[in-house]
């Protein structure tokens, strides 16, 4: 009987320390130190400076697109959002925070959670929503212009905004080009079942007037891609935001 009495005990104590380190392991990471503060409106707009090693820079940002920069998901996937939170006139801040040591990207983007929901009391949950979105599908007949072979694997490419209803991409599937692009405050989904890579230089006119040097985003998908954006509901993962509340005081 001692000696099973001791075995449990023994069990005890491992159990527990098993337990310690298993919420010290889920305990989310967190910047050193962390300065936030409202912006000017005069200041300099940098939404979302991840500096290679350990910091983070932000200046006039608004509060939804740091929330997306935190949680990487685009501004129309973040719903039941409070109108302050994507005042652009209003609520922008600026942070600046530094980590006790070089880490990833993806460590400064955990960390910047940590931040929202010390300063911000952020609380959220992902879900999947049907909304209104833009269909990219294929044109019997034609094909988007492949990608050149450079010798890079496929989809190895980039996509740059050159300017204001400028986007070129090289290299790159349609499924990164569908998620560079939102229409109308629609977000675009690949539907075209194209699985090669293509190279594009897309130019429209961003402010929906067609008398211009550049057609609408609709036709100039259609003339200068081969394809269409048509309008239906397509589930997508968002960001529910279920609190938030004005920084705290540094």
């Amino acid at each position: 009987m001692p000696g099973t009495l001791k075995n449990v005990k023994a069990a005890t104590v491992i159990l527990c320390a098993i337990a310690v380190s298993s919420v010290q392991a889920q305990t989310p990471p967190s910047f050193e130190v962390a300065s936030v503060r409202p912006s000017g409106p005069n200041e300099h707009i940098t939404c979302g400076q991840f500096v290679p090693g350990d910091r983070l820079n932000i200046a006039g940002c608004r509060l939804v697109n740091i929330i997306g920069l935190a949680y990487s998901i685009r501004v129309f996937q973040i719903m039941d959002v409070p109108k302050w939170v994507t005042d652009g006139d209003g609520a922008r801040f600026n942070i600046q925070a530094k980590a006790s040591a070089s880490v990833d990207g993806d460590q400064l983007r955990l960390m910047l959670r940590s931040l929202l929901a010390e300063r911000f009391r952020l609380l959220s949950h992902r879900e999947e929503r049907e909304i209104p979105v833009y269909a990219l599908i294929g044109i019997p007949g034609k094909q988007p212009t492949p990608a050149a072979d450079n010798g890079k694997p496929r989809g190895s490419g980039y996509i740059q905004w050159v300017d204001d209803g400028w986007l070129r991409g090289r290299n790159v599937f349609l499924s990164s080009f569908a998620q560079a692009m939102d229409v109308g405050g629609r977000p675009m989904v690949d539907k075209t079942n194209i699985a090669s890579a293509v190279d594009f230089d897309l130019r429209w006119c961003p402010d929906e007037k067609t008398d211009g040097e550049y057609p609408s985003i609709f036709t100039a998908v259609q003339e200068q891609m081969g394809l269409k954006l048509e309008p239906q509901k397509s589930p997508i993962e968002v960001l529910v935001i279920d609190h938030v509340e004005h920084p705290t005081e540094n």
